[in-house]
């Protein structure tokens, strides 16, 4: 690492990249810097400072001292005055034990020297040091983190600010105030005092919280506030968010509002978020306010949002009450539900509680699902059982769409059952379709069958695909099996392709395999083609394999129906 460093220094391959951080926080340690040392060759003191920047580089911290030193009492006039006061710092701190004579050098640079490129550097750790100090007992610095809340520079007021909050100190409340009220402080400077404030806590850090979410002039700070507000847990807060609430005109403040009602809670916290779902005329805002309902997992929360749901009549705040109880765990949560699924006068609401049972995961979630597809006749409502039932998953799961896909009349949900029993992927679906592939009558159920074994793919699904493509008397289904081979496009389908072709006979069949090998990338596919091309029996075929060679980028492909012409 040394070398490393050292490679650097002498190379001159620095980038400036500094913005408040502290001295441990960047490259190596150090302050990256734009050094210049060529144009500077003629200053008395360069070999001095050349030296001393080198014993830096090497950890050398406390012969770099000594060597900086003698720059500072030597060369009263040289440039390199503001850069030796600010490395005598800096090693100063590093050698451990020194941080307030680091301190005094930061000092020097930002007071003597604020207009040299090592001014901002120094302020930034000086904040760093002062905080440090002050938590050792050293009060007399807390000054000098008050005093940096009003730093001409940003980036220094920001790390002062964070070290104010850091300490939680009311001393600090009369500087964070006059950032928030100031007009010439930016939105972030202002949010990072509200977090400070908020770090600090209590009543008087409250009362300059909600001044700002009165009165800022910015929404970003006013909604900052409102969170800060909300933290802080107190009733005085939550009839403050309230009273923000019904006088805001911006639907962010207001649904910060909700929020921060939210995360206080308590019985006061849930009257007025259940108070607000039920009475207020926007729309957004009621479905903000019954999904903060919802986030408290209890009983009492369950009972507001039945009351919210039977009092109002919109469909989207009622969508959005069932999904709040859905994130309640609760059995009574199930139940509420239960009844909502087994209701048909409203199909909407109907199928949104079907689908939430389905998240439970649970057996009795199943059993209710279960029982809702064999009593209801609403197909829609079935397709949505089905659905509700594979996102449960496992056997029990499966088992359920395995007798539905068996044994439903309507064709349709059928195949629903046959699609999701595929998607569950396991060795337990392939053995589920291939019972319902033998066992069905109807044709479209046992296209989606090969459909669903294909989704599946691996070496034991293309097993089953190549059995029926040359072991079934349907030529249709013949013909979707060899289609599925070829979809999973490997070196394993060709070779299935490949032997499908030699075991039957049956022109479409063949005619089928050719094509499904064309749409391959493999070599062995294309050796195929051509062999089929120039040695098949039947011309028709040899036809068809040329066509698809002619299709072909392949350059051997090409090169043999040059072959094949030239013949």
């Amino acid at each position: 690492m040394k070398f490393f460093k050292y490679f650097l220094l002498r190379t001159g391959l620095f980038i400036f990249a500094f913005s408040v951080c502290t001295v441990a926080s960047m490259p190596f340690g150090l302050p990256v810097r734009i050094y210049g040392l060529a144009e500077l060759q003629d200053d008395p003191a360069y070999e001095e400072y050349r030296q001393a920047r080198d014993l830096i580089y090497d950890d050398k911290f406390k012969m770099a001292v000594k060597r900086l030193n003698r720059i500072l009492e030597k060369y009263p006039q040289s440039k390199f005055l503001p850069a030796s006061h600010f490395w005598v710092a800096y090693c100063l701190e590093k050698m451990g034990g020194e941080d307030e004579n680091a301190f005094k050098n930061y000092k020097i640079v930002a007071d003597k020297f604020s207009q040299s490129e090592w001014a901002d550097d120094a302020r930034a750790n000086m904040v760093k040091l002062a905080k440090q100090l002050y938590s050792r007992g050293k009060r007399e610095y807390k000054i000098y983190l008050e005093t940096s809340g009003n730093d001409p520079d940003e980036d220094v007021k920001l790390a002062a600010l964070a070290a104010l909050g850091q300490l939680e100190s009311d001393e600090a409340l009369p500087v964070l105030q006059d950032v928030l009220q100031s007009s010439k402080s930016s939105v972030q400077l202002k949010e990072k005092a509200l977090f400070a404030l908020g770090q600090i806590g209590g009543a008087e850090a409250l009362k300059i919280m909600i001044d700002a979410a009165k009165n800022a002039p910015q929404d970003e700070v006013k909604e900052k506030a409102v969170f800060w507000i909300g933290q802080e847990g107190s009733e005085q807060s939550l009839d403050l968010l309230l009273d923000l609430f019904k006088s805001s005109h911006s639907a962010e403040i207001r649904e910060k509002c909700l929020f921060a009602i939210s995360q206080i809670g308590g019985k006061r916290a849930g009257d007025m978020l259940e108070q607000i779902a039920r009475a207020e005329k926007d729309i957004e805002i009621q479905k903000k306010a019954v999904f903060w309902l919802g986030q408290n997992d209890s009983d009492s929360s369950l009972e507001r949002l039945l009351r919210v749901y039977e009092s109002i009549k919109n469909d989207e705040v009622r969508e959005k009450v069932i999904f709040s109880i859905s994130q309640n765990d609760s059995e009574r949560a199930l139940d509420v539900l239960m009844r909502f699924a087994g209701d048909e006068s409203q199909p909407e609401i109907q199928k949104k509680a079907i689908f939430w049972i389905g998240q439970h995961s649970s057996e009795r979630s199943l059993k209710s699902l279960e029982a809702i597809f064999n009593t209801t006749k609403n197909q829609e409502v079935r397709k949505k059982v089905i659905f509700a039932v594979s996102q449960i998953g496992g056997e029990a799961a499966l088992a359920v769409l395995y007798e539905i896909a068996r044994s439903e009349a309507h064709t349709e949900l059928q195949k629903e059952a046959v699609f999701w029993i595929g998607q569950e992927g396991s060795e337990q679906s392939l053995d589920m379709l291939v019972a319902i592939f033998k066992t069905s009558g109807n044709s479209d159920v046992r296209e989606k069958v090969l459909f669903s074994v294909s989704q599946i793919g691996g070496t034991r699904a293309l097993d089953i695909l190549e059995k029926i493509a040359f072991d079934n008397k349907d030529l249709e289904m013949q013909k979707k099996a060899v289609f599925w081979v070829g979809q999973e496009g490997s070196e394993y389908s060709v070779q299935k392709l490949v032997k499908i072709y030699n075991l039957v006979e049956t022109y479409d069949v063949r005619k089928r395999i050719l094509f499904s090998l064309s749409q391959s990338e493999s070599e062995k596919a294309v050796d195929f083609l051509i062999d089929i091309a120039r040695n098949s029996s039947q011309l028709t075929l040899r036809k068809n394999a040329i066509y698809w060679l002619g299709q072909s980028d392949s350059r051997k492909a090409k090169a043999a129906l040059l072959e094949i012409v030239n013949e």
